[in-house]
């Protein structure tokens, strides 16, 4: 059996040090929590910060052999 999981990413930039910060979730598909992540980074583009958290969130799953992921993201570009 395949196991399937979904991932809820985001990231923020800080207005007064420009420093930024990715982080999700990641559910199974009943929406029970399995983990979660979050980084500090340094500065950088809003694309860049969407596609690492986005990155992330992925590698966590497949490293946990979730194989089926639903992923989403505020950044429609990145997802199509």
């Amino acid at each position: 059996m395949v196991s399937s999981g979904k991932i809820n990413t985001n990231g923020v930039v800080s207005l007064n040090s420009y420093s930024v910060a990715i982080g999700g979730v990641i559910r199974d598909v009943d929406g029970n929590w399995l983990c979660g992540y979050l980084m500090v980074l340094g500065k950088d583009e809003v694309f860049k910060i969407e596609a690492r958290s986005m990155l992330e969130g992925l590698n966590l799953l497949w490293d946990k052999r979730y194989r089926q992921v639903e992923l989403e993201c505020h950044n429609t570009f990145l997802v199509e």
